[in-house]
């Protein structure tokens, strides 16, 4: 977990997590930080044990920060922090692919029709000069001017333009690979007490300590640490929302008491607003979200699951 100390030097602990003073708060749990405090990270089953009733599970989000060079071999140890929030609303995820123009127009044209009507001698067709239009010569022959480095290649695009003609490029479409997805998370840390103000206090600067690297000597710089960001429902990832890869915080802006000037007894603000602009670490194969086989629609959680 991030070290955090209170304003005394000493180290939060259950006990001592905002409860009294100016103690930074963590959890009670002591290993992770979530906000706000009474963030419903239960289940319908935990609900309807101690005399509740919900219809679903609540949703949540968990966000994880990770260290690079053990998120693959260990990635229960890579875990730097745990931090939960509730999910916001309007998430957006794009995906894209990038793709590219290839011309085929004049190496057809080239090929199909230039050595005939430069020597006048082919053999395979001589239909196909004597068929050509003035205009289909006129654009061959600016084309082949052109691409053999001609002087004077202007006469050849004079009698093109005469002609009204221009060089159909026969244009395709090349594929060059997946865009890296890239995504937003808007956050408006409303806190009603001062240690739901600590507590956005903490996840801003661990989010934000997180963003930078270190240095690895003078003329080296570490990588920061990976993000993975999980759609929670109940204990359980939400199977209908999207499933996010790790990542990197490109970004990060918080705004003060947006809604009102106010502040709490010890000077914290009543609201922060964080907005995470994070992007995946690797483009993705098809593979790595959907398995081989069909679509599968998720199974809803039944009453009594874990």
């Amino acid at each position: 977990m991030t070290e955090i100390v209170n304003p005394d030097g000493s180290t939060p602990t259950a006990e001592n997590s905002g409860v009294d003073g100016n103690n930074i708060v963590v959890t009670p749990n002591g290993n992770y930080l979530q906000f706000p405090s009474d963030l419903d990270m239960g289940t319908k089953k935990d609900k309807e044990e101690s005399g509740g009733s919900e219809a679903i599970d609540p949703a949540y989000l968990k966000i994880q920060i990770l260290d690079p060079l053990l998120a693959d071999s260990d990635p229960d140890g890579a875990i730097i922090e745990n931090i939960f929030m509730f999910a916001p609303a309007g998430f957006t995820l794009e995906d894209g692919a990038n793709y590219g123009t290839i011309n085929f127009g004049v190496t057809d044209a080239l090929e199909s029709t230039t050595k005939d009507i430069i020597t006048k001698a082919g053999t395979n067709d001589p239909a196909k000069i004597q068929g050509a239009s003035q205009g289909e010569i006129a654009v061959i022959m600016q084309a082949l001017t052109q691409q053999l480095g001609i002087e004077n290649a202007g006469l050849a695009e004079r009698e093109a333009f005469k002609r009204r003609a221009v060089l159909n490029n026969k244009a395709t479409a090349t594929f060059e690979g997946m865009n890296i997805r890239s995504y937003q998370l808007a956050f408006n840390l409303v806190s009603s007490n001062e240690k739901d103000a600590k507590c956005a206090y903490v996840i801003e600067h661990t989010l934000r300590k997180n963003m930078y690297p270190v240095s690895d000597g003078d003329f080296a710089l570490k990588y920061p640490p990976e993000f993975l960001v999980t759609f929670m429902r109940g204990k359980e990832p939400d199977p209908f929302m999207p499933k996010l890869k790790p990542c990197y915080l490109t970004g990060l802006s918080a705004q003060y008491n947006a809604n009102s000037n106010m502040f709490h007894p010890d000077g914290s603000p009543t609201d922060v607003t964080l907005t995470l602009s994070l992007q995946e670490t690797k483009q993705l194969l098809r593979s790595d979200l959907y398995p081989d086989g069909p679509i599968r629609i998720p199974q809803a959680r039944q009453e009594g699951d874990e």
